[in-house]
């Protein structure tokens, strides 16, 4: 997720994506997933990525 600009280099279609879109999503996904299941930044630095996408609540 680094925008339409990358997506064109690697000879994606651009879909309008803003340049580096994914720091953004992921900031956001991070933070509703500690806020909806209590737990703190250290903890969960410790999870699986997919963890914590899958129980966010961004993408259901």
């Amino acid at each position: 997720m680094f925008g339409d600009i990358h997506a064109k280099e690697q000879g994606y279609p651009p879909v309008g994506l803003s340049l580096f879109a994914g720091y953004a999503i992921g900031y956001k996904a991070v933070q509703s997933f500690m806020n909806r299941n209590h737990v703190g930044i250290a903890e969960a630095t410790l999870l699986q990525a997919d963890d914590i996408i899958g129980h966010c609540g961004l993408f259901d």
